[in-house]
């Protein structure tokens, strides 16, 4: 790759897909077979699937859960590159903090794409099938709950594993789509979550913020 840029071969990952095998013969201890098969591993990757595409640009936070996330979401590139910031964070687990960095990393990275494109096709995307899960009747189920604080009675894994159980979702962030914060004991003043959730709540969100005690019983009611 060095050799690549220092003869100008390269200048961004578009590039790669137009080497030649006669090029990459010229480099040191690169023969015909060995330039022959990188091309070769090269052209394996003009077909990739959105989540891939979306993980390789390199953008802050858009890891392979984001990118799924997103692609399930939207559906194609177009659609990814076309939300909004209030489409973003409506998104489970996605904070203010993560939209801005996303749209921004494509903004940034807006003419790489475009280039990309012209050498890359993209995959229709296929969701994973989510597990069937009849609704229990449990209040947790189908609800997106997060803890902040000190847990007094179980630690956080244990916690998220209950909510699991009954059929709800760990949530990673403080946005419209959480239903259930649970605020731990703790010491000292609220957490920036607290207050968030307490921010949305005024704003008119059905956003419930409730004691470890209380999500304690409604774990019982279930489980």
């Amino acid at each position: 790759i060095e050799q690549c840029f220092d003869r100008a071969l390269l200048k961004d990952p578009a590039d790669f897909y137009t080497l030649t095998a006669s090029e990459l013969a010229q480099l040191e201890r690169v023969g015909a077979k060995s330039a022959q098969n990188l091309i070769d591993a090269i052209d394996a990757r003009r077909q990739l699937d959105l989540p891939t595409f979306l993980q390789s640009l390199g953008i802050a936070h858009l890891g392979r859960q984001y990118a799924e996330l997103l692609s399930n979401s939207f559906g194609d590139l177009d659609g990814v590159l076309a939300a909004s910031p209030e489409q973003l964070t409506a998104l489970h687990g996605v904070s203010d903090l993560v939209a801005a960095a996303l749209r921004e990393g494509f903004a940034s990275r807006a003419s790489l794409i475009q280039r990309l494109r012209q050498h890359v096709a993209l995959r229709a995307y296929e969701a994973p099938a989510a597990p069937a899960t009849a609704d229990n009747g449990h209040p947790l189920h189908g609800k997106a709950v997060l803890f902040t604080g000190t847990l007094a009675h179980c630690d956080r894994k244990t916690a998220q594993a209950m909510v699991t159980a009954a059929g709800g979702t760990a949530a990673r962030a403080v946005n419209k789509s959480l239903d259930i914060l649970v605020v731990g004991a703790g010491r000292g003043a609220k957490s920036s979550k607290q207050k968030k959730a307490e921010s949305l709540v005024a704003q008119g969100e059905p956003l419930t913020i409730m004691g470890e005690e209380e999500f304690l019983a409604l774990v019982d009611r279930a489980l």
